[in-house]
Parts: structure tokens; sequence; C-alpha cells
């Protein structure tokens, strides 16, 4: 039976994997674009006092921020690409950390929404109204009726 040895590794490939490393880096900020100073197209500086709540930034998949496509007096910011986003808007806010961790709270009613590795864990809360729910089979759920009757619930499946 014969042994082979494990060599460290060789100087050639270090330098290799520094060059990759390095390719990355200038790759990274080659990407990277600040548009902080740019105009749009009616000729207003993004800084103006028009657009002084949108502050538009863009470093590739490390940081992000813009105003989503679907609510343009919104922003949304972004770090690490999909690990970590914050979105406010006219109608709600959303912190998330997917797929850990969500929070939207609703600025038209009083309502938030949480999720905790779901489907694990939700909560929500409209009003008075409340649903909190372990892996879909637990449930806990108060609520007025339809003749005004604050009536609290409870479910665990498939009992």
């Amino acid at each position: 039976m014969e042994y082979v040895s494990v060599q460290p590794f060789s100087q050639s490939s270090k330098l290799r994997v520094n060059l990759f490393i390095t390719s990355l880096a200038a790759l990274f900020l080659a990407c990277s674009t600040n548009l902080r100073a740019e105009q749009d197209q009616t000729g207003v500086s993004v800084d103006s006092p028009r657009n002084s709540s949108l502050d538009f930034y863009h470093a590739g998949l490390a940081y992000e921020r813009f105003p989503p496509v679907w609510n343009p007096q919104g922003s949304r910011t972004e770090i690490a690409g999909p690990l970590y986003y914050k979105q406010i808007g006219l109608e709600e806010s959303t912190l998330a950390f997917p797929p850990l961790f969500s929070r939207i709270q609703y600025h038209n009613v009083d309502g938030v929404e949480w999720d905790v590795l779901y489907p694990l864990m939700t909560y929500s809360r409209y009003g008075e109204e409340r649903r909190w729910q372990l892996l879909q089979w637990l449930s806990f759920a108060t609520g007025d009726t339809q003749e005004s009757v604050m009536k609290r619930r409870y479910n665990l499946f498939p009992f």
C-alpha cells in the first residue's frame, strides 16, 4: 500500500489565488456606480429638493438603494444581495432578512405582520384582530364576530 503525501500550496498556486481575489475585487469596484450626482431625464439633479428623499446608490451586491418601480415615492435598500432589504413606501414599510425574518408595517391601517423562518412562525395583527401560528399546526386568533363580540379561537391540526 502506497501513501501519497499532500504538499502545501505551491508558490504559483498561491499567486493564482491572490490574482483571482484581486480580479474579483477589481470587478466589484468597476461595477460599483454612484448615481447621486447624475441627473434624471428632466435634467433635475437627484440631490435637488424635488428628490431629496430619494438617495440612489449602487455598489453591486454589497449595497444598493433605489426607488421601487411600483412606488417611485418610496425607497428600497438592499445589502449583501438578497440577504437584507428595507423598503419604505406610502402604504407599508418592510424590513427583511430572507428567509429568516420579515416584518411588514402598514401605514394606512393599524396592522403589522411578522414571519420567522416562514412558515415556522407567523403573526398578523389588523386593528383588534390577531393571529399567531406555529408550523401551520397550532394557531391562536382573536377578533370580532359580525355581532361585534370578541371571539378567541385556537386550532390544533388535525383536531
